[in-house]
């Protein structure tokens, strides 16, 4: 298959050597080490892999010295020997595995080697993904869960000939963009959506059998199972691919909250080649349609330690949607003033540990107040927009608010004040004020509206009604408790030709 890759497929990366990532383990002579590379260029093999509880095999450095002389076999865990032993089978000279290539108890290693995540994976002959373990000691291959059962005997000539058949079992389903593997495969983990859509060719060692993947088919031991990768992330740089990938990649698990960035880095690259500045997982090119992400069903808070600003779907470990551009009217609602982040490391892409967005635009101011009392079906995310007033056209009708985090009771009598600011026609961040001489806010939630307008309608005369216009800074502070079962309502002043109407909405949760 590896051959017919290389010579037939078109669609799939050339086979020139690479040049060798910075260490790799060296493989060939009988023995294997840790070996720093100065610049050559060969072929060499990647592992894909879940680390389980503890990976028994890390580099350190306390043991760095002796794994550039040797590593001993019996100290190599299972799955790395059979990744080993496979490579050498291919005549390949080098594997690199992330555990034993990255120096684990340096800061800075860590933060250099996961930013070339993207050239270890592309460059790489082919990735060994040990897609069926949940650890490495669980080994690459596994025992097929099958059983023959003789069915007939059959006169072949003058001798008779056993039968047998097994029940077919159901394949993993590898469509490019599905990820809906058990929680404890490899499909499962946030670190190998990019290990698996950067790499030329992947042969996945699942519990039945291997399946290959690349950019032109996927096989199995039985045949083709399909296309391959025609909806790969990498194939075009279009914003609405940028939202799938986000859509799908936020599914998946991560040990750390940290890692939210990194772990997309390499993808977020290969998007950048075609244009476009990054910030925090969004992009400059669309940014206030990128803003009009929401967490799905939030069951996690904000990791407190994470640095990640609170406009951007980093910061938070819930699953989010962000809607593709079809969704959206083309207007935007907003002028970004300056966007900034502090990054942890050298990688434009990796981890941000703060950062701030100047943006100006229409805000209304809104408290909360509790209405458990009324209750509504799933008043958590429908919000009825009650006014009363003739310059809304919006009265009594029901729409979805999601909040970033789960959020508690507070009691009837409790009551904070929040702002709603609308990005794109009919889409509303939902913010905190932090400090009000400073003008700062913290993203809490995203208000959807079906309207095309928004929430106030046309002036006598022509024209659209319009609010103040603010310009804010959306930061990151973990100090802030939302709550459940609560309402929003929403007052300001809007003038309508000569006359000011008020307007208010309540924005049950």
């Amino acid at each position: 298959m590896i051959r017919e890759c290389i010579h037939n497929h078109s669609t799939c990366g050339k086979c020139d050597d690479p040049a060798l990532p910075g260490r790799v383990l060296y493989i060939n002579e009988g023995r294997v080490r840790l070996y720093e590379t100065t610049g050559e260029r060969s072929r060499y093999a990647a592992l894909s892999h879940c680390w389980g509880d503890q990976v028994k095999l890390q580099t350190t450095s306390e043991n760095y010295k002796e794994f550039i002389s040797e590593i001993p076999w019996d100290q190599i865990p299972k799955t790395f020997q059979d990744a080993i032993t496979f490579a050498r089978g291919l005549d390949l000279g080098y594997i690199w595995i992330d555990s034993v290539c990255i120096i684990q108890d340096s800061e800075n290693d860590w933060q250099t080697q996961s930013a070339k995540m993207k050239e270890v994976y592309e460059g790489a002959y082919v990735t060994l993904a040990a897609t069926h373990g949940a650890a490495s000691n669980a080994g690459c291959f596994a025992t097929a869960e099958w059983q023959p059962h003789k069915i007939a005997q059959v006169l072949v000539g003058s001798q008779l000939i056993d039968l047998f058949a097994r029940r077919k079992w159901r394949h993993l389903d590898m469509t490019p963009m599905n990820l809906k593997a058990p929680p404890d495969l490899l499909l499962g983990r946030g670190w190998v959506f990019q290990e698996r859509f950067l790499s030329q060719r992947v042969v996945h060692f699942t519990r039945n059998e291997l399946i290959w993947e690349c950019n032109t088919i996927t096989a199995c031991e039985c045949g083709v199972l399909g296309d391959g990768r025609a909806n790969s992330p990498k194939k075009s740089f279009r914003l609405d691919s940028w939202t799938t990938v986000v859509n799908k990649y936020t599914e998946l698990r991560l040990t750390k909250a940290k890692d939210r960035l990194p772990a997309l880095s390499g993808i977020a690259k290969t998007f950048a080649l075609k244009g476009g500045n990054y910030h925090a997982g969004l992009w400059e090119t669309d940014l206030p349609h990128n803003l009009c992400w929401y967490a799905r069903q939030p069951s996690s808070k904000r990791p407190k330690d994470s640095g990640y600003p609170s406009w951007s779907w980093a910061s938070t470990a819930n699953s989010v949607t962000m809607p593709s551009l079809d969704e959206f009217p083309k207007e935007s609602r907003v002028r970004i003033q300056s966007i900034q982040c502090d990054l942890a490391g050298v990688d434009p892409h990796g981890q941000v540990v703060k950062g701030q967005l100047i943006i100006s635009g229409e805000i209304i101011p809104a408290s909360t107040c509790d209405v458990s009392r009324l209750g509504h079906y799933r008043r958590e995310q429908v919000v009825w927009l009650r006014f009363h007033s003739a310059a809304v056209e919006l009265d009594g009708k029901a729409y979805f608010c999601f909040w970033d985090e789960p959020v508690r009771s507070p009691g009837r009598s409790h009551s904070t004040s929040v702002y709603c600011m609308q990005v794109v026609t009919g889409w509303y961040l939902v913010l905190k004020c932090l400090d009000k001489a400073l003008q700062t806010y913290k993203r809490i939630g995203l208000l959807r509206t079906d309207t095309e307008r928004g929430w106030v309608s046309e002036e006598e005369g022509g024209g659209s009604a319009k609010l103040p216009t603010s310009t804010i800074t959306i930061i990151w502070c973990s100090l802030f408790l939302t709550y459940i079962s609560y309402c929003l309502c929403i007052s300001a002043s809007i003038k309508v030709g000569k006359r000011k109407e008020s307007v208010k909405a309540a924005l049950l949760r």
